[in-house]
Parts: C-alpha cells; sequence; structure tokens
C-alpha cells in the first residue's frame, strides 16, 4: 500500500560563503546548524531544494585545470603551460599557446582555423625540438601511473588541454597517447577534434545534504570506470551560457528553480551542519586565479536552501464500507 505525505511548514536559509564559514572557503562552504530548529519527528523528513544559486564568474576560461600539456622525446616530458587568463577568440588563445610554445622551442609557431576549428602547432622551425618527441595530455584519475611527479604535477595530470587542442587525452600514464594523433618531430602537429576556449560547461552543486540522487560513471577523479550509476552528493548542475567572461555577459551567474528540478529528501531527523561546494563537471573546485582568491570571499557564492518538513501519513489498514455498499454486495466485498 502506498503512503501518502503533506508539507507541514517549510523555512527558508539564506547562505552566504564570503564569510564566517567553518571551512573559511568561499567554494567549500560549511556552517554549524542550530538542531533544535532543524529537527523533524519520526514520522516527519526533510526535503532540500536548491532554490536559488548566484556567483560572480571569477575564475579564467582557461587556467591550471586546462593549459598545460607535454611534450615527450622517450626519455623527458617537458611542460608546455599556456599563460592563464580569459581569452575571448581562437586567435588569442592561439597566440598565448605559440608564445608558451617557442618559450620552450624556438621558432615554434601556433595557429587556428576558423574553417576547420582546429589548431596547428608547427615545429618545422623548431631546431630543438626532437625528431622523434609528441605532444601529451594527460586526464588520468590514477596518481600511481604518472610516470614523472617530479615533472608533472597532480593537476597536470588530470588536466583538461586535450579538450582545449582538441586532442586525444592520456588517461593512463602508462599508456601514452600522442595529443595530435600520429604526428612526431619537426612536422605541423594539427588538431585531429575541433578546439575549445573553455572546459568548464557547467558547474556543479555539491551538498552533505545527501539523499536519493544518483550521477553516472563521468570523469570525476574519484571515481571509478562503469558503466553504471552511483549515488552522488550533487544537488544541483548549472550549466553556463557563456564560453569565457567579458564585462557585456553573464559576470554573475544566476539560478533560480521554480520547478522544483532541484531537490532531495535526506535521512537525516536533525541537521547539525549544511557544507555546499562548487566544482566543475570533474570534481575540482573551480580554479582560484591566484592563492587566497576563495579565502578571502572573491570566489564565493549565495544561495537559498528551502527545508521543506515532510509528514508521511499512513492509510488507514481498514475501510469501513457504507451500508448501502453492504446491501448491493458489490463484487470487492465477496
Amino acid at each position: 500500500m502506498s503512503l501518502g505525505i503533506t508539507d507541514k511548514f517549510y523555512k527558508n536559509v539564506f547562505l552566504d560563503s564570503s564569510i564566517n564559514t567553518v571551512r573559511g572557503d568561499g567554494r567549500f562552504a560549511a556552517w554549524s546548524v542550530p538542531s533544535q530548529n532543524f529537527s523533524c519527528a519520526n514520522n516527519q523528513f526533510f526535503k532540500v531544494l536548491m532554490n536559488s544559486f548566484s556567483m560572480r564568474r571569477n575564475w579564467y576560461n582557461i587556467n591550471f585545470n586546462n593549459n598545460v600539456f607535454f611534450a615527450y622525446d622517450g626519455a623527458t616530458y617537458t611542460p608546455i603551460r599556456i599563460a592563464q587568463g580569459d581569452y575571448t577568440s581562437f586567435a588569442d588563445l592561439a597566440t598565448a599557446i605559440q608564445t608558451a610554445l617557442s618559450a620552450v622551442y624556438a621558432g615554434a609557431t601556433c595557429t587556428f582555423s576558423a574553417t576547420t576549428r582546429k589548431f596547428t602547432l608547427n615545429m618545422t622551425a623548431a631546431a630543438t625540438f626532437p625528431a622523434g618527441a609528441f605532444f601529451v595530455g594527460f586526464l588520468s584519475k590514477n596518481d600511481s601511473t604518472n610516470p614523472d611527479p617530479a615533472v608533472i604535477q597532480r593537476a597536470d595530470f588530470f588536466n583538461d588541454s586535450y579538450e582545449i587542442l582538441g586532442g586525444f587525452p592520456t588517461r593512463n600514464g602508462a599508456n601514452l597517447v600522442n595529443l595530435f594523433g600520429a604526428t612526431v618531430g619537426q612536422v605541423a602537429h594539427v588538431s585531429p577534434f575541433v578546439g575549445a576556449l573553455n572546459s568548464i560547461n557547467e558547474i556543479v552543486i555539491r551538498s552533505s545534504l545527501q539523499g536519493q540522487n544518483f550521477q553516472s560513471y563521468t570523469y570525476e577523479r574519484d571515481l571509478a570506470d562503469d558503466t553504471g550509476l552511483t549515488p552522488t552528493d550533487i544537488l544541483a548542475r548549472i550549466p553556463l551560457e557563456f564560453a569565457f567572461y567579458t564585462a557585456a555577459n553573464a559576470e554573475f551567474i544566476h539560478f533560480d528553480d521554480r520547478d522544483d528540478n532541484y531537490s532531495v529528501i535526506i535521512p537525516q531527523k536533525q541537521v547539525n551542519e549544511i557544507i555546499l561546494v562548487v566544482t566543475d563537471g570533474k570534481g575540482r573546485l573551480l580554479p582560484q586565479v591566484a592563492s587566497g582568491q576563495s579565502s578571502q570571499g572573491l570566489l564565493s557564492f549565495r544561495a537559498c536552501l528551502k527545508f521543506d518538513t515532510v509528514t508521511q501519513v499512513v492509510p488507514q489498514q481498514h475501510i469501513t464500507v457504507p451500508s448501502d455498499a453492504q446491501q448491493n454486495r458489490f463484487s470487492y466485498l465477496s
């Protein structure tokens, strides 16, 4: 027999992660909760909704999560780091890639084709680029397969540079994949796929208030590779409309849930703490422009959570049938 539910009452919780949080990080905020005000009876439970969310777009579209790839000559990994910043055109990004590339290999160039939407890293005039060398972009979950931890930092080993350059990622450090397909040495290395100005197409809001939400096994570093579904701490995901920041578009990311899209029923009868974490689609905290940005409230958010206290109503097990129904001897009475 199904159980009915009815809303008893609700309260709104208005949160600001810029200051006065337990952790002191605007991206990973925790608040202590007066538990006497957030308790429910045994026949009740909490339904939590993300009513609204807003934050400034205070990170770069090219950042330390997507700006590094490597040249590999069979023995040595040489990092190529694109300068972090907001690039509003592929021409500007190609110039930045060329600057990073030629700083290591003089004579190297980079161009972008608006027709094919591909980058070309031309190493023809780069005399110091080894004959058998090729480029590698790591996206590996398993740190134990990092072939050179002294050179390849943890953020470098799980990096979205392959999306920016439109290439093949290396998902296991023990099995290198040529970022540009098969080209090696002092030749033109052309993107096999289209390039990108940004690798963050959504922000994901995660919560300690976990219920019955599930997710697929994505590229998150801490998730295994599987084709099924797994329980998740994701409360909401907010797609980003623009690939980059400009003063004219999307300085603020704003979301209002008017249709109860993002809600969760939590098993706790008493809430003592609320934690909200803002990440990219791969489970990484949003990248800082400089150290201290998040702790100073410059990578923070504001949100409103609605706590519904829902009462479970158990229908009576025995139904009294009216006398006229008994007289007519309906079939369900026999």
